[in-house]
């Protein structure tokens, strides 16, 4: 109750809601996996990451189209070694979202501290509550670093099994984006520009649905081995 209420005292003051309104620690001392998933279950006001190392120790779901910004590199979404969950951040929009357009992600850090913890970095997640996801902008994001890789994809699609739904009208730019981006069974209008690729796996793997068009990769610096 302390968290709902910190999150619509925080909406009614400032228009979007942020981990600090209900009192997470942004040492990365403790959990803040509560605060965070809270920011994004109950409104939908856009989110804002401040400065800080805002540790979680499970997995954060985010279930309908928002915003979620942050304050630039320095506000680290921070992924220890205790982390029990999969993926660190998934997209997966509920069922009864029948418009699921509009998701963003900017200008903050999804750091762990050692390589291969966890699965993916951001799972777009299409087959759970069969669906599409459209509309999705990840801009000027810090993925992991060339030796602090997740255990799978720094971006990762899971387009529905057996089904058409998958991902459309996405732009991935100006990025740092460790363990690569795997799209397989991506849609319409995909534009994947100007991102730094470093790691050790395949920088961009893109594979369309039959009659998909217009997948654009330009300008991407790949330094991944």
């Amino acid at each position: 109750l302390r968290v709902l209420q910190a999150v619509r005292e925080g909406i009614k003051e400032h228009g979007f809601v942020t981990p600090l309104m209900m009192n997470a620690d942004r040492t990365g001392a403790t959990d803040c996996t509560t605060e965070l998933q809270a920011c994004l279950d109950d409104t939908d006001a856009p989110v804002f990451i401040p400065e800080g190392d805002w540790r979680i120790e499970n997995g954060l779901i985010l279930s309908q189209p928002k915003r979620i910004s942050g304050a630039g590199r320095n506000a680290i979404i921070k992924i220890p070694t205790s982390f029990a969950g999969t993926d660190w951040l998934t997209l997966r929009p509920e069922t009864n979202v029948t418009q699921p357009m509009g998701w963003s992600l900017e200008d903050f850090t999804l750091f762990p501290d050692a390589t291969g913890i966890g699965n993916h970095a951001v799972e777009i997640d299409c087959n759970t509550n069969p669906g599409y996801l459209q509309s999705l902008s990840i801009r000027r994001m810090n993925i992991g670093a060339s030796t602090r890789e997740p255990g799978g994809n720094g971006i990762h699609l899971t387009k529905e099994a057996g089904g058409a739904n998958n991902l459309f009208c996405t732009t991935i730019e100006d990025n740092v984006i460790a363990g690569g981006i795997n799209l397989i069974g991506v849609g319409d209008s995909v534009w994947i520009e100007r991102n730094t690729m470093p790691g050790t796996k395949l920088a961009i793997y893109l594979e369309p649905i039959a009659g998909a068009f217009e997948q654009t990769i330009r300008k991407n610096n790949i330094t991944s081995s």
